[in-house]
């Protein structure tokens, strides 16, 4: 999982948040890790240890900005709650992807070639811009981790990785608008 990258002076300021005392902080650090690991495991978190580990590394962040935090547990298991919700809709995500692959499979299987033509068609509605980003998303051909891949994308994009997610639903949305409305036309 990538996601963010805490230095050793952030997480020394976490540290020193939990106890003055080294020894303490490491063993406050990983009780707060294992409550907030058990927290995102109730909430069906997909990886509820790599969870605990994002929000810990997001907590340490606030922190070294000079975020004023009163209660480091509670305001720890508010960012697990979004953790939780971002995780959620990743999963729901993915399986809508699968479902979405599972569509054009089952179009490629009946060959009908009015349905591709139709999906060419709504695909050349797309601008330029969309049909070239849709491609460099979903390009498998490179030998690169997908996730990494997708993450240089948004980069180069300007946007996050969840910016970059949604404007690739929404083109998806519209593709597959596209397609049924053009779709009930044929019947």
């Amino acid at each position: 999982m990538i996601e963010n990258r805490v230095t050793a002076e952030k997480f020394e300021s976490l540290l020193t948040r939990l106890s003055e005392d080294r020894e303490q902080a490491g063993r406050e650090y990983i009780r707060l890790r294992d409550k907030l690991a058990n927290l995102l495991r109730f909430k069906g978190h997909s990886s509820p240890e790599d969870g605990a580990d994002v929000v810990l590394d997001r907590v340490a962040e606030k922190l070294a900005e000079g975020e004023s935090i009163r209660d480091l547990a509670a305001y720890s298991r508010g960012v697990a709650s979004f953790v939780a919700l971002e995780d959620s809709r990743k999963q729901s995500q993915t399986r809508k992807g699968l479902d979405y692959y599972s569509f054009f499979r089952t179009i490629s299987e009946t060959f009908d070639d009015r349905l591709f033509r139709l999906m060419r068609r709504c695909l050349d509605d797309l601008p330029v811009e969309q049909k070239s980003l849709l491609g460099d998303y979903y390009d498998d051909t490179r030998r690169q981790d997908m996730s990494l891949r997708r993450l240089s994308l948004a980069e180069r994009m300007g946007m996050s990785l969840n910016a970059l997610r949604l404007h690739i639903f929404r083109i998806r949305a519209k593709l597959e608008n596209c397609f049924e409305n053009n779709r009930r036309a044929l019947d």
